[in-house]
């Protein structure tokens, strides 16, 4: 029996894309910089499962929620990035994270001067 050229082909393919299900969609990074006139940032992300830098990526595109004023990432801010197409030259973040929120960002947020809100003052 004598395979073809096509179906040798085909079968490379096949072991090429066949652990594409298997690996992780993006990694965990830190912001190292942001770049406010391109909305994009500098980003340091780790190899998988570790605490060790595997890249430095620049002019990664934020996030952008139409209508919604938000606020510029800081440094030292953790961050998904995922692939577009598994392509490490197309990286974009999928979203920004705290996991200290409590910490570093809950109080200013939610403090008043007052125990009763502006609105109900009339």
């Amino acid at each position: 029996m004598e395979i073809s050229r096509a179906e040798i082909q085909s079968m490379i393919r096949e072991a090429i894309h066949a652990d594409r299900g298997q690996r992780p969609a993006g990694v965990f990074g830190v912001v190292s910089s942001y770049q406010r006139h391109t909305n994009t940032v500098t980003v340091v992300v780790t190899k998988s499962d570790t605490d060790e830098i595997d890249e430095v990526l620049n002019n990664v595109p934020c996030p952008v929620l139409l209508g919604i004023q938000s606020v510029a990432p800081t440094p030292g801010m953790p961050c998904y990035v995922l692939y577009k197409g598994g392509n490490r030259s197309q990286a974009v973040i999928s979203h920004f994270y705290n996991h200290r929120y409590s910490d570093y960002n809950y109080g200013p947020q939610n403090e008043t001067p007052t125990a009763i809100p502006s609105y109900l003052l009339g």
